[in-house]
């Protein structure tokens, strides 16, 4: 069992520790995995709701285009804002 220095606070901590005890900075080992898979999600997202808008705005396919154009852009939406907001480091 070592020591090592906290990040947040510089106290010493044990390095068995799953938080600081001073400060609860936890160490990016002991640290739950965030979504890391959160950019492609917006790649995905915005590429879809592109497409979408293009079939839209552009009427290809008739009735059938116009409402797949309108459905990609709801999911391109919806991945992209999900894709964003369940980062935390591009969290607002």
């Amino acid at each position: 069992m070592a020591l090592m220095t906290c990040l947040d606070c510089k106290t010493e901590m044990s390095d068995a520790a799953k938080a600081c005890p001073k400060c609860g900075w936890v160490p990016f080992s002991k640290a739950e995995k965030t979504t890391e898979d959160a950019p492609p999600f917006i790649l995905v997202g915005m590429i879809l709701g592109g497409v979408g808008a293009a079939l839209y705005f552009t009427g290809a396919g008739g009735f059938g285009g116009w409402i797949c154009g309108v459905l990609a852009m709801l999911a391109g939406g919806a991945l992209t804002l999900w894709g964003f907001f369940s980062n935390p480091k591009r969290s607002p």
